[in-house]
Protein backbone atom coordinates (compact mmCIF):
# COMPACT_ATOMS: atom_id res chain seq x y z
CA UNK A 1 0.00 0.00 0.00
CA UNK A 2 2.59 2.23 0.65
CA UNK A 3 4.21 1.21 -3.04
CA UNK A 4 0.55 2.58 -4.38
CA UNK A 5 1.22 -0.36 -7.14
CA UNK A 6 -2.47 0.05 -8.28
CA UNK A 7 -1.20 3.11 -9.50
CA UNK A 8 2.13 2.54 -11.45
CA UNK A 9 3.12 0.35 -13.52
CA UNK A 10 5.11 -2.69 -11.93
CA UNK A 11 7.06 -5.80 -13.31
CA UNK A 12 8.21 -8.22 -10.78
CA UNK A 13 10.22 -11.22 -11.91
CA UNK A 14 10.81 -13.67 -9.14
CA UNK A 15 13.84 -15.72 -9.64
CA UNK A 16 13.87 -19.60 -8.87
CA UNK A 17 16.12 -22.90 -10.20
CA UNK A 18 14.69 -26.52 -10.25
CA UNK A 19 12.38 -27.08 -12.36
CA UNK A 20 12.54 -27.76 -16.09
CA UNK A 21 15.41 -28.54 -18.93
CA UNK A 22 18.91 -27.60 -17.70
CA UNK A 23 19.69 -23.96 -18.04
CA UNK A 24 16.51 -22.78 -19.57
CA UNK A 25 14.49 -20.35 -17.89
CA UNK A 26 10.91 -20.79 -18.17
CA UNK A 27 8.90 -17.59 -17.43
CA UNK A 28 5.60 -18.40 -15.44
CA UNK A 29 2.93 -16.75 -14.72
CA UNK A 30 0.53 -17.29 -11.99
CA UNK A 31 -1.95 -14.47 -12.76
CA UNK A 32 -5.57 -15.75 -13.54
CA UNK A 33 -7.12 -16.70 -16.91
CA UNK A 34 -8.45 -13.76 -18.31
CA UNK A 35 -6.97 -11.57 -15.92
CA UNK A 36 -5.29 -7.69 -16.87
CA UNK A 37 -1.86 -8.85 -15.48
CA UNK A 38 -2.08 -12.30 -18.17
CA UNK A 39 -2.51 -9.47 -20.82
CA UNK A 40 0.30 -7.84 -19.76
CA UNK A 41 2.65 -10.65 -19.36
CA UNK A 42 1.46 -12.10 -22.61
CA UNK A 43 1.88 -7.99 -24.11
CA UNK A 44 5.67 -7.97 -22.65
CA UNK A 45 7.01 -11.44 -22.78
CA UNK A 46 4.72 -12.67 -26.37
CA UNK A 47 4.50 -16.72 -26.37
CA UNK A 48 7.61 -17.46 -23.79
CA UNK A 49 5.26 -16.73 -21.04
CA UNK A 50 3.82 -20.16 -19.68
CA UNK A 51 0.45 -20.47 -17.66
CA UNK A 52 0.54 -23.09 -15.21
CA UNK A 53 -3.30 -22.80 -15.05
CA UNK A 54 -3.55 -23.43 -18.89
CA UNK A 55 -1.39 -26.34 -18.89
CA UNK A 56 1.64 -25.59 -20.88
CA UNK A 57 4.16 -24.84 -17.81
CA UNK A 58 6.69 -26.99 -16.26
CA UNK A 59 4.86 -25.68 -12.93
CA UNK A 60 1.47 -26.61 -12.25
CA UNK A 61 -1.24 -24.67 -10.60
CA UNK A 62 -0.87 -23.36 -7.04
CA UNK A 63 -2.29 -21.54 -4.57
CA UNK A 64 -1.44 -19.47 -1.57
CA UNK A 65 2.08 -18.06 -3.56
CA UNK A 66 3.04 -14.82 -1.87
CA UNK A 67 2.80 -13.47 -5.55
CA UNK A 68 -0.79 -13.74 -4.90
CA UNK A 69 -1.10 -10.79 -2.64
CA UNK A 70 1.04 -8.71 -5.47
CA UNK A 71 -1.96 -9.56 -8.29
CA UNK A 72 -4.65 -8.08 -5.60
CA UNK A 73 -2.52 -4.57 -5.45
CA UNK A 74 -1.41 -4.57 -9.13
CA UNK A 75 -2.35 -1.83 -11.61
CA UNK A 76 -4.00 -3.03 -14.84
CA UNK A 77 -0.62 -2.64 -16.75
CA UNK A 78 1.68 -4.54 -14.28
CA UNK A 79 2.41 -8.26 -13.85
CA UNK A 80 4.05 -10.65 -11.64
CA UNK A 81 5.95 -13.48 -13.62
CA UNK A 82 8.59 -16.43 -11.84
CA UNK A 83 11.81 -16.76 -14.08
CA UNK A 84 11.97 -20.76 -13.54
CA UNK A 85 15.80 -21.90 -14.45
CA UNK A 86 15.93 -25.59 -15.03
CA UNK A 87 18.57 -27.82 -13.30
CA UNK A 88 18.73 -31.25 -13.02
CA UNK A 89 15.97 -34.08 -12.98
CA UNK A 90 13.07 -33.66 -10.73
CA UNK A 91 13.65 -37.44 -9.37
CA UNK A 92 16.85 -36.21 -7.51
CA UNK A 93 16.01 -33.05 -6.68
CA UNK A 94 13.11 -34.70 -4.94
CA UNK A 95 15.89 -37.43 -3.37
CA UNK A 96 18.01 -34.50 -1.79
CA UNK A 97 14.81 -32.41 -0.49
CA UNK A 98 13.37 -36.11 1.06
CA UNK A 99 17.20 -36.12 2.50
CA UNK A 100 17.18 -33.07 3.98
CA UNK A 101 14.19 -33.46 5.42
CA UNK A 102 15.32 -36.44 6.73
CA UNK A 103 18.98 -34.79 8.38
CA UNK A 104 16.97 -31.71 10.00
CA UNK A 105 14.05 -33.65 10.92
CA UNK A 106 12.69 -31.70 15.02
CA UNK A 107 13.93 -33.19 17.76
CA UNK A 108 17.01 -35.40 15.83
CA UNK A 109 20.20 -34.52 15.95
CA UNK A 110 21.71 -35.00 12.92
CA UNK A 111 25.56 -35.80 12.34
CA UNK A 112 27.36 -32.29 11.34
CA UNK A 113 29.49 -34.21 8.52
CA UNK A 114 25.97 -35.27 7.29
CA UNK A 115 23.97 -32.22 7.34
CA UNK A 116 26.88 -30.95 5.42
CA UNK A 117 26.79 -33.36 2.87
CA UNK A 118 23.01 -32.65 2.60
CA UNK A 119 23.67 -29.25 2.53
CA UNK A 120 26.15 -29.31 -0.69
CA UNK A 121 23.58 -31.80 -2.35
CA UNK A 122 20.90 -28.71 -2.15
CA UNK A 123 23.42 -26.11 -3.60
CA UNK A 124 24.49 -28.31 -6.28
CA UNK A 125 20.97 -29.16 -7.41
CA UNK A 126 19.47 -25.39 -7.07
CA UNK A 127 22.32 -23.45 -8.13
CA UNK A 128 24.85 -26.14 -10.25
CA UNK A 129 28.14 -24.95 -10.49
CA UNK A 130 29.41 -25.36 -14.09
CA UNK A 131 29.75 -22.06 -15.80
CA UNK A 132 28.06 -22.91 -18.49
CA UNK A 133 24.67 -23.20 -16.45
CA UNK A 134 25.64 -20.08 -14.71
CA UNK A 135 26.07 -18.28 -18.28
CA UNK A 136 22.60 -19.58 -19.68
CA UNK A 137 21.06 -17.76 -16.13
CA UNK A 138 22.55 -14.37 -16.22
CA UNK A 139 22.29 -13.86 -20.51
CA UNK A 140 18.35 -15.51 -19.77
CA UNK A 141 17.92 -12.84 -16.61
CA UNK A 142 19.06 -10.04 -18.54
CA UNK A 143 16.87 -10.75 -21.65
CA UNK A 144 13.78 -11.14 -19.63
CA UNK A 145 14.71 -7.89 -17.67
CA UNK A 146 15.14 -6.01 -20.93
CA UNK A 147 11.58 -7.07 -22.17
CA UNK A 148 9.95 -5.98 -18.64
CA UNK A 149 11.41 -2.63 -18.71
CA UNK A 150 10.39 -2.16 -23.20
CA UNK A 151 7.39 -3.29 -21.56
CA UNK A 152 6.98 -0.82 -18.91
CA UNK A 153 8.39 1.62 -21.45
CA UNK A 154 6.16 1.29 -23.82
CA UNK A 155 2.98 0.16 -21.60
Amino acid sequence: QELDCAARDVAVIDLHTGLGPYGHGELICDHPLASPGLATAQHWYGDAVTIPAGGDSCSVPKTGLVDYAFHQVMGPRSCYVTLEFGTYPIAELLRCLREDHRVRKPGQQAASNESERVRLQLLKQFYPAQPQWQTLVLLRGRQVIQLACQGLMNG
